[in-house]
């Protein structure tokens, strides 16, 4: 009978093998050994399960799992957590890596808090070898920050807000109570950009979180054109991602709540969000696709939620920053379609029209 592990990191794997070897040093160089990692192959067409395969035959703790088609990332760590028999969940990226202390010094964090989510650090690894800590406090100085569920759901949503303490919404660089996750049965939704939905859910039911600043995790910055791709797919599926994450605030949520958490998730990260996918390609053959993508995605959503904004004031600061932001990517109609359909709660409307 298979041990219970304390740590279960899944790691969805699609022509992974030249970054395979790196990896597993990484995982067989922890001063904490006692993990399982859960290796999901969608389908890749390289020696990555030959690889994987290998290594598992001198570790027992490595595990391979073979999916029946290409069902991409959200499929993959799905099927990890279907798996998972740890006590606590990591997702890693097979092209990323980690220090040697992170499950060690994750651990040390989650419990001294008595927490359901430890956050690190990342290193940005780029492709020159360069590397840069993003730090999540804006604040210099600090080591750790403790967050109870509201305090983190409130930085979740302002993703692409301004604030001292950014929430980054991949799923590497946590660690996270595997009850926690079979409690609220939470699971990635979609195809494309799921990380959006999960880690803000995520921090729907995270009652206990700690970050701490040390950059345990090293995650591997991808090219322009990757980003490009990325702008497109995650732009296209905007609107799904925003409709599983208000349905799940609704489900865990009290309703004053919920409504509040929606309404400051929609204007703090799907519009920003939105222009920072443009900004991306702005420059490139596809910047009119994703243009046109806002265009007709943006009414859709503004017309399908019924956000209440009672509880929510936007300044006057706010409004010349969203106004000049979408005037200059030309989109500026649709913002002014948000104002208009809840005017009622929004501060200083006019400062908007008058400033023209």
């Amino acid at each position: 009978m298979r041990s219970t592990p304390r740590y279960s990191i899944i790691i969805p794997v699609y022509k992974a093998a030249s970054n395979l070897p790196r990896l597993m040093q990484c995982l067989q160089s922890q001063t904490d050994p006692n993990f399982e990692a859960l290796f999901v192959n969608d389908c890749s067409p390289d020696d990555s399960a030959a690889i994987i395969t290998a290594y598992a035959q001198t570790d027992s703790r490595i595990r391979l799992f073979n999916q029946p088609r290409n069902m991409r990332q959200a499929a993959a760590r799905n099927r990890g957590l279907d798996e998972a028999h740890g006590e606590f969940i990591l997702f890693v990226d097979a092209d990323d890596g980690f220090a040697p202390n992170y499950l060690e010094r994750m651990h040390e964090a989650i419990t001294s808090a008595d927490a359901d989510m430890a956050i690190c650090n990342p290193l940005f690894v780029y492709p020159d070898r360069s590397e840069v800590v993003d730090s999540f406090a804006k604040t210099p100085g600090i080591s750790q920050k403790i967050f109870s569920r509201d305090e983190l759901l409130r930085y979740a949503c302002f993703h692409w807000g301004i604030s001292d303490f950014f929430y980054r919404i991949e799923p590497w660089g946590k660690l996270i109570r595997h009850s926690l996750l079979a409690h609220y049965k939470l699971r990635f939704k979609g195809t494309f950009s799921e990380d959006v939905g999960f880690s803000v859910s995520l921090a729907c039911i995270s009652s206990i979180s700690i970050a701490i600043s040390d950059p345990l995790y090293f995650y591997n910055k991808c090219d322009e054109s990757d980003l490009t791709r990325q702008a497109i797919n995650y732009t296209k599926h905007f609107h799904e991602h925003h409709i599983h994450i208000k349905d799940f605030m609704e489900k865990v949520l009290p309703p004053q709540k919920a409504s509040y958490f929606f309404s400051l998730f929609f204007m703090h990260s799907y519009f920003p969000g939105i222009v920072s996918f443009i900004a991306y390609a702005k420059d490139t053959k596809e910047a009119n696709t994703i243009t046109e993508i806002v265009k007709d995605i943006a009414p859709k959503i503004i017309n399908e939620i019924d956000i209440t904004l009672h509880d929510f004031s936007i300044t006057n600061g706010q409004l010349i920053y969203f106004k000049e932001k979408y005037k200059s990517m030309n989109i500026e109609n649709i913002f002014l379609m948000f104002c208009e359909k809840h005017k009622k709660n929004i501060h200083n409307i006019s400062l908007y029209r008058n400033s023209e």
